[in-house]
């Protein structure tokens, strides 16, 4: 298992893995797993709840980044790869849904626009490779966790 993220009520988490799948498990009854995505897609790098609960975000190691449908376990909207130039290994969600931060193997942080998948701020470079990216629970600064194990946080 690669990536989880519970959900905003924290009833489900979610689970991305090396061997290509997202589960879903329900942990009001006894962590059972209560479905499963597999859209031949590479190992799950990354695996984010959309605010709202209802769908989530891929994004795997061949590139791709799929927004899911949760009851359905299908893809809502087409693998994005428009957002793979560096690769990206991390995405979250700001608080209200409007904005996505994403990561890459190397020193990148873009934020995007949910509802346009457009660049909304110039490139944050880092000097480092990253491990994790997330957005304050205002939503106003963005924290990143650095490969030479520190931390930067920058205003929005």
């Amino acid at each position: 298992i690669l990536s989880l993220s519970f959900s905003t009520d924290g009833k489900k988490l979610v689970s991305g893995s090396s061997d290509n799948t997202v589960r879903i498990w329900n942990i009001e009854t006894n962590n059972k797993t209560e479905g499963y995505i597999n859209d031949k897609c590479d190992s799950v790098e990354s695996i984010v709840f959309y605010p709202d609960g209802k769908t989530l975000l891929s994004v795997s190691d061949d590139k791709v980044v799929t927004i899911w449908e949760i009851e359905t376990g299908k893809a809502i909207v087409h693998p994005l790869r428009c957002l793979s130039s560096p690769v990206i290994r991390f995405v979250a969600y700001s608080p209200d849904g409007k904005m996505m931060v994403s990561g890459s193997n190397y020193d990148v942080i873009r934020i995007w626009d949910v509802a346009t998948e457009r660049k909304i701020a110039q490139p944050i470079k880092c000097q480092t490779y990253l491990n994790s990216v997330v957005f304050s629970s205002d939503g106003k600064k963005i924290a990143s966790g650095l490969n030479n194990g520190t931390i930067r946080i920058f205003d929005l």
